[in-house]
């Protein structure tokens, strides 16, 4: 029966030690941590699930399970198919000052592209890894998922495609990166340090983070983000949108062709900007402070939602005559009021009393101000 092979270079921490293993069994193999190094996994075959905890050694779990070959079962059929496409082997080694975990071909056998493709397609090996969350860490992978969870050093992950998933990282330190073009899904949980995402196409789903700085850059996918906090939360994408909930932080929005649907407090400043998108806003909170907020679509739609005893600055640019201004708020415009800008207050004058300032700009779209407790309200104007 097929088994995992081992290439072992110890130089610093304790060797594995494996045995031959049935296709499909999992072995597991453990290690004393003896430096403060970081880990680098490398994995194109198959899973990498890497959980930290406090003890110091890491274990691994590697599970071989064959995803093609002979379809009748015979010896001789078998044992041609493994002398062909003998499974991939996990060397494990230590240098240049950091572990290393890599999954690779046998250095006896064809490295061609086109037997490492056939090599993909015969051969699954996952991996999972058990080691001190105080370490740096560093994952490779390809086509398949990568997780990690409970981690407290600095996290680096770059994959092409299969799914992400990221849990209770905890590093204020340094920045962390994650690349990943073509993902089915990113999950990001329970993440507090600063975070640099480059994710193609991938779609994207962050809650319950606080980040110092976060940076997100994409090509297209959707965000998903709820109960978010951070200095400044950066999102820019050339088609993707952006869904918000309960974020706390400085908000800038770009993207080309994407929407952004906002649904919180706004206490720290917001910038939004789309070529072609939708822009909507529901804000949460009654009164903000003094800020300068910007929710801009070239061609698109704006929309605000405030609640009833919201009080601020308003200035309004674009086509906004006729229909493509639509004022359901209490609004006083300071006259004259002119075809591509007016200024005013958001709220009734006797209670009004704010320094903060929206601008709400459309030139091809419509405009449209919501109360979100009631009716259209009576539209005031002031020479």
């Amino acid at each position: 029966m097929p088994y995992i092979r081992a290439l072992l270079i110890a130089l610093v921490f304790t060797p594995f030690t494996l045995s031959q293993a049935e296709e499909g069994n999992t072995r597991e193999f453990e290690s004393k941590v003896r430096n403060v190094w970081p880990i680098e996994v490398i994995n194109q075959y198959g899973d990498i699930d890497v959980q930290g905890w406090s003890l110091d050694k890491i274990r691994i779990q590697v599970t071989t399970t064959r995803i093609n070959g002979p379809s009748a079962e015979s010896e001789t059929e078998r044992s041609d198919f493994l002398s062909e496409f003998p499974p991939p082997g996990l060397q494990s080694l230590t240098f240049d000052k950091r572990y290393t975990f890599k999954v690779k071909l046998d250095g006896k056998k064809n490295k061609s592209l086109k037997f490492s493709e056939k090599l993909k397609t015969s051969w699954k090996v996952d991996l999972k890894i058990f080691a001190p969350f105080t370490l740096k860490l560093k994952l490779w992978s390809d086509a398949y998922s990568v997780s990690v969870s409970k981690w407290r050093n600095e996290v680096d992950i770059r994959s092409s495609s299969g799914e992400m998933k990221l849990e209770q990282i905890r590093y204020l330190n340094n920045k962390h990166f994650v690349y990943c073009l073509n993902c089915k899904k990113i999950t990001i949980d329970q993440f507090y340090g600063s975070l640099q995402l480059t994710t193609g196409t991938s779609d994207l789903s962050i809650q319950n983070s606080e980040f110092e700085k976060l940076f997100w850059d994409s090509q297209g996918g959707m965000l998903l983000g709820e109960s978010i906090k951070g200095d400044k939360l950066n999102f820019i994408t050339q088609s993707g949108s952006a869904k918000l909930k309960d974020i706390s932080g400085f908000i800038l929005f770009k993207s080309r062709t994407g929407s952004l649907f906002l649904d919180s407090k706004i206490e720290h400043g917001l910038s939004a900007y789309t070529d072609t998108g939708d822009i909507t806003i529901h804000v949460a909170n009654p009164n903000t402070p003094a800020l300068k907020l910007l929710a801009e679509s070239v061609s698109g739609n704006v929309q605000l939602n405030l609640p009833s005893q919201y009080r601020s600055k308003l200035t309004v640019k674009g086509n906004v005559s006729g229909e493509k201004l639509k004022e359901k708020f209490p609004i006083i415009f300071i006259e004259p009021r002119l075809a591509t800008q007016m200024e005013g207050w958001l709220g009734k004058p006797q209670k009004f009393i704010s320094s903060t300032e929206w601008i709400l700009v459309s030139e091809k779209g419509s405009i449209e101000i919501l109360e979100q407790s009631k009716g259209p309200a009576k539209i005031q104007h002031q020479n």
